[in-house]
């Protein structure tokens, strides 16, 4: 893909430069089904210390994924 952009700046007409624009990357799209009950663990999980009283599912699903990642990356305990 190319586009062009104009040089000059005198207000005479700009010839045309072609950049060249990168090709998009392809992107993967993953699927995770999380049933209801799960969502129940991880909130009951997330909240049996007393610290956190209420957490959307939107919250413990991304806190769960971030732990796994975390623990893939192999990342230092104190940063999970």
């Amino acid at each position: 893909l190319t586009a062009f952009r104009g040089r000059g700046g005198s207000g005479a007409p700009a010839e045309s430069e072609p950049i060249k624009i990168p090709p998009r990357p392809k992107l993967l799209l993953k699927l995770f089904p999380v049933s209801v009950e799960m969502l129940h663990r991880l909130k009951e999980k997330a909240m049996e210390d007393g610290k956190i009283k209420k957490c959307t599912s939107f919250e413990v699903v991304t806190a769960h994924l971030w732990r796994a990642r975390s623990l893939a990356l192999e990342m230092p305990s104190d940063e999970i």
